[in-house]
């Protein structure tokens, strides 16, 4: 079993309150979920307006799988989230 976890934190620009934070945040998290069958999360700042921390889990059978979906996961929040700039990303994958 391999598992691997992604830490992103988003800089969201055109954030002027939590509520407009919130919207993008959960329309990335279900379109992300959705689309890659992924776990995902507000982990982190949710009292920061124009930050976000999400964090995403996959688990597969193929690590070269999982090391794929993250990878596909990133290049997506990328497109679909212009507003937002990705300021950091850290991934991890454990094998069991």
């Amino acid at each position: 079993m391999h598992v691997a976890i992604c830490r992103l934190t988003l800089h969201i620009n055109s954030s002027h309150s939590l509520k407009e934070k919130r919207r993008v945040v959960h329309s990335l998290r279900d379109r992300l979920s959705s689309k890659f069958g992924i776990a995902v999360a507000e982990v982190d700042t949710q009292d920061a307006w124009q930050l976000a921390t999400l964090g995403l889990a996959a688990v597969s059978q193929s690590r070269t799988q999982v090391q794929s979906v993250m990878d596909k996961a990133i290049e997506y929040v990328y497109v679909v989230a212009p507003e937002s700039e990705v300021s950091s990303s850290d991934r991890e994958i454990f094998s069991f």
